[in-house]
């Protein structure tokens, strides 16, 4: 059940959104992609120009964030805890990322694709996924691609 959805001039929400929060604020220029999921108890709050790209999730709410990981999830977010998401103006949130409740992240801050946001980020930082299996399996093409080749 969808709450209160404030949206000033030249917002733009894409298709296929779950959004599921008491307040979702915009302010001008603040865009939502496709395919997110916008859940829990806390409000969302979208400065000036931010964006979130496609099939993130954006989790108020640890019970949303945490539950997936059952016994492994650390004793600090063992309770469920409400805390409201503030993405500030003119930031970046990248496709597949996942922002956790209560972060904020600074003005001119991007996060890249596939990124876990549980803490506050700086204005004007840059947060990008790297994964070791992915760069392993680079390596492995790479020296694959060469074997014979002499």
């Amino acid at each position: 059940m969808p709450g209160l959805i404030e949206q000033d001039e030249r917002t733009h929400i894409g298709l296929f959104n779950s959004i599921e929060v008491p307040k979702l604020s915009m302010a001008q220029g603040a865009e939502i992609g496709n395919y997110n999921i916008i859940k829990g108890n806390g409000k969302v709050v979208l400065g000036r120009n931010a964006v979130i790209a496609d099939y993130c999730s954006i989790l108020t709410t640890t019970r949303s964030a945490y539950g997936m990981m059952g016994e492994h999830c650390p004793q600090e977010f063992t309770d469920p805890t409400d805390a409201d998401i503030y993405i500030m103006d003119d930031a970046y949130v990248g496709a597949y990322s996942i922002i956790c409740p209560g972060v904020r992240i600074g003005e001119g801050a991007v996060i890249g694709a596939y990124s876990y946001i549980m803490k506050d980020v700086l204005p004007d930082t840059i947060i990008r996924f790297k994964s070791k299996r992915l760069e392993s399996e680079r390596k492995w093409y790479h020296n694959r691609s060469y074997e014979g080749k002499k």
